[in-house]
């Protein structure tokens, strides 16, 4: 149990930073730069912002993970401890690529 607590903190800290939602910011009419036709990396952040994202995406990640850490033995299956931290884990990867990357370019 402690293993797997102290693996998914591990992971959640090596992926970084993450996120927000990028709908929301597309129909408030805030600067994107398209990717592709299904994806748009805002970039239009204030100073501290990138990095409170990333602080609020990482917490709300820890909260998933702490959930799954918390089921009893006998509640716990595949598709509520593996598929569910894949999935946390896919959710924060999704929102840190573009944060990340603006954590590189942006002024």
């Amino acid at each position: 149990m402690k293993n797997l607590k102290n693996l998914s903190i591990f992971i959640l800290l090596l992926v970084g930073c993450a996120g927000q939602d990028r709908a929301s910011n597309i129909s408030s009419g805030k600067n994107f730069v398209a990717v592709n036709s299904k994806t748009s990396i805002n970039s239009d952040y204030q100073k501290g912002q990138i990095a409170k994202l990333c602080a609020d995406a990482i917490s709300g990640a820890k909260v998933k993970v702490e959930q799954i850490i918390s089921l009893k033995p006998e509640q716990k299956t595949f598709d509520n401890t593996m598929l569910a931290l894949e999935n946390i884990f896919a959710d924060l990867n999704d929102q840190t690529q573009p944060l990340t990357f603006m954590g590189y370019v942006h002024t």
